[in-house]
C-alpha cells in the first residue's frame, strides 16, 4: 500500500524550533498503492575444487507505478575452509539493480563467516564489507562495514529459531547529507514446520545515526533512522518439488527528518518450483 515510500502528512516542518520551515507536499510525495508481479530464478552448483556458485535473477513489474519496476542480478561464490580447525567460509558477492530498465546500482561484497564451536547451533561470527555504487545518484555512494553474531536454537523437532545482533559503519564516499553513519542491527526468526509446510515469523531492525548535521542552516541536527521490518510467511507443499507461498510484510521507518519517515504493507502470493 506504499510502493514509493510516500508520506501520509500534507506538510512537513524542517529547521529548528526557533526557525521552523513548513513545506507543503504535493501528490508526488503521497503513498501510492499498487499490485505487482515478481519472478525469481536461482541456480547453484558445486565445483570440483570446493566452491559453491550461486546466481539469482529477478524482476519486479509494478502495475501503476512502473518507474519503480526493477530487475536484479546477484552472483556469489562461497568456499569453506578450517583455519586453526575453526569451521569457516569465505564468500564473494556481486549485485546489480536496474530501475525502469536503466542501471541503478552495483554492490560488490566480501564476507567471512566463522562458527564459534563444533555444533552448527553454536554462535557464528559474520564480518562483511560492501561497496555501494550508484549510477543515478552518486552522492549515495558508500562503503559499509558490518560485524554481527548469530545463534540458532532448536526447541523441538519442528520448532527452531535464530537470533542475531550486529554493528555497522557506513562511510560516505561522496558529499552525502549527514556524512558517515554508525549503528546496529537486530534480528529474530522463528520457524515451525507444519504437516503442509513451514510457517515462519521474521523480525529485524536497523538503527543508525549520521556523523554530521543533515543539512546546515536547514536541518541543524544529526539524522537518526530506525527501520523495523517483520514478515509472516507460509509454504504449502503441493508436490515433492512444488510449493504455494503466502507472505505478509510490514516495514516502518522512523526518522527525525520527516521526509524519510514512512510505513508500508505488502501481501504476496506465489509459487515455488524446484528442479534438481
Amino acid at each position: 500500500d506504499n510502493i514509493n515510500q510516500g508520506l501520509q502528512a500534507d506538510t512537513i516542518t524542517l529547521g529548528s524550533a526557533l526557525k521552523p520551515i513548513t513545506l507543503v507536499l504535493d501528490s508526488d510525495y503521497k503513498p501510492v498503492g499498487s499490485h505487482y508481479v515478481a519472478t525469481t530464478a536461482t541456480h547453484q552448483r558445486h565445483t570440483e575444487n570446493g566452491w559453491l556458485l550461486r546466481g539469482t535473477l529477478g524482476h519486479k513489474q509494478i502495475g501503476s507505478y512502473s518507474k519503480l519496476s526493477n530487475t536484479g542480478l546477484h552472483l556469489s561464490a562461497k568456499y569453506e575452509l578450517r583455519p586453526l580447525d575453526v569451521p569457516s567460509a569465505l564468500q564473494l558477492g556481486w549485485s546489480q539493480t536496474w530501475l525502469d530498465q536503466r542501471l541503478d546500482r552495483r554492490l560488490p561484497s566480501l564476507e567471512w563467516q566463522s562458527q564459534l564451536g563444533k555444533d552448527e547451533r553454536d554462535w557464528k561470527l559474520h564480518a562483511q564489507v560492501q561497496q555501494l555504487q550508484h549510477q543515478t545518484n552518486s552522492t549515495e555512494n558508500a562503503r559499509t562495514y558490518a560485524l554481527r553474531v548469530t545463534r540458532q536454537y532448536r526447541w523441538t523437532a519442528n520448532t527452531s529459531g535464530l537470533m542475531g545482533a550486529g554493528w555497522l559503519s557506513d562511510q560516505a564516499r561522496q558529499q552525502r547529507a549527514g556524512g558517515d553513519r554508525q549503528g546496529h542491527t537486530l534480528q529474530f526468526t522463528l520457524q515451525h514446520v507444519l504437516p503442509q509446510g513451514p510457517l515462519q515469523l521474521h523480525w529485524s531492525q536497523v538503527r543508525w545515526t549520521s556523523g554530521q548535521d543533515f543539512s546546515p542552516n536547514l536541518v541543524d541536527y544529526r539524522r537518526q533512522n530506525t527501520t523495523t521490518q517483520w514478515s509472516l510467511s507460509q509454504q504449502i507443499k503441493i508436490s515433492p518439488h512444488s510449493y504455494f507461498y503466502l507472505e505478509f510484510q510490514r516495514t516502518a521507518a522512523q526518522d527525525n527528518v520527516p521526509l524519510y519517515q514512512h510505513t508500508s504493507n505488502s501481501l504476496m502470493a506465489g509459487w515455488i518450483q524446484q528442479w534438481r
